[in-house]
């Protein structure tokens, strides 16, 4: 059986009277754990679980789920568990978070999400496999050498790094990716999925996560933009 354990907290608010850490495991059609419940000031509070979502990143439609009403006394250093069930049976392919809003004290609300989970493709709806790319484009002033795509079922990576030639003027600049499949934006990976959205490594290579690509998909490119310039796309053919 397919199991995964996932922990951990986002807060959208700073100066939290509560943390809420939410833990599930995943089956093939439900999601079953806990919002685990602490406060995190030192003090006592009533907290009011006020809705929980589904929510497809990064963007899409998000599911409410039922969950009654939930009224708990959360004191500090002591975990309150407040268990959940989520039906994803239903859910089309791709990467959510579980998103809890919970009321403290009767005044302010705050909103928690999980770390992103995949509702799987089936294995024929995406492609697998690695392309080798080592071809440089030019953003800018900077040039960039693109190492490699990989492409796995559940998303795909992009690895580049910014060549020998660049100044260190250009190497400062924000750095992102486009990654198109037969002309069509690739979604990028925000930071609450599981593999990291990007992801800085030794020597100044570079990961970017994106969803699967398209089993259908013939031709990938890649975009570069250093500052506020783009690169031409790198075309890569997929035999």
């Amino acid at each position: 059986m397919w199991r995964i354990g996932v922990m951990i907290v986002e807060a959208e608010a700073s100066g939290l009277p509560v943390e809420v850490v939410t833990r599930f495991d995943q089956f093939p059609a439900s999601m079953k754990g806990a919002f685990v419940m602490r406060g995190a000031d030192g003090n006592p509070h009533a907290v009011e679980l006020q809705s929980v979502t589904v929510e497809r990143i990064p963007t899409g439609p998000a599911n409410a789920l039922s969950i009654g009403e939930v009224q708990v006394n959360v004191a500090p250093n002591r975990d309150l568990y407040v268990p959940f069930e989520v039906n994803i049976a239903d859910l089309p392919p791709g990467w959510y978070v579980i998103r809890s809003s919970v009321r403290v004290d009767a005044g302010g609300t705050w909103a928690f999400a999980s770390r992103g989970f995949v509702v799987p493709w089936p294995k024929e709806l995406v492609r697998r496999g690695t392309v080798r790319a080592g071809s440089r484009v030019r953003a800018g002033d900077a040039q960039v050498e693109i190492e490699s795509v990989e492409m796995r079922a559940d998303c795909s990576v992009v690895t580049y790094a910014l060549s020998e030639e660049t100044t260190p003027p250009a190497s400062g600049l924000a750095m992102s990716v486009r990654l198109l499949a037969d002309g069509t934006d690739v979604e990028p990976l925000p930071p609450e999925a599981r593999p990291p959205g990007t992801k800085l490594e030794a020597g100044g290579r570079t990961r970017t996560t994106f969803y699967p690509v398209p089993r259908q998909t013939d031709v990938l490119s890649v975009l570069v933009r250093s500052g506020s310039a783009w690169s031409e796309p790198l075309e890569l053919e997929l035999s």
